[in-house]
């Protein structure tokens, strides 16, 4: 399968049986099977179709020793509010009371593309996160990726 790359943005509201609708220009990189989790970077949810969920996995099994009590309790916080999924017939997906808590939803989304995954932000939470300079930022990435 070739690599999924995901990217542009979407808000939406979440409605009273905690799905939202997944916008379509994603909907074919997430195929018919991808997993809902906890992001390891920020308190939002990450889509992250089949294989990279997989592949994720696999990076934490081969990276974190199972005799690290900690690193195994970082896994299974990540693992256990982990959920497949399917859209259904209207394109939604249901998620989580737990995943949403840990995010911070309550009705308004951000949900955009973040190349290998898609990122579900409480749409507050993402207009505080996001509120800087992007030039700043560039040239700080810049400076410390050399790109």
């Amino acid at each position: 399968m070739a690599e999924t790359h995901f990217y542009g943005s979407v808000e939406h509201s979440i409605d009273e049986k905690n799905r939202i609708t997944v916008p379509a220009q994603f909907r074919a990189g997430l195929g018919n099977q991808f997993f809902i989790c906890k992001a390891l970077n920020n308190e939002c949810i990450w889509l992250l179709p089949e294989e990279e969920f997989k592949s994720l996995l696999d990076t934490m099994k081969t990276k974190v020793p199972r005799s690290d009590r900690r690193g195994q309790m970082w896994i299974a916080l990540f693992t256990e509010s982990a959920a497949e999924r399917q859209l259904d017939k209207a394109n939604r997906i249901a998620i989580p009371q737990q995943l949403l808590d840990y995010a911070g939803i309550k009705s308004k989304v951000k949900i955009f593309g973040q190349n290998e995954r898609i990122e579900i932000w409480a749409l507050e939470k993402w207009n505080e996160y996001s509120n800087v300079s992007f030039t700043e930022l560039s040239d700080e990435m810049r400076k410390v990726y050399n790109i």
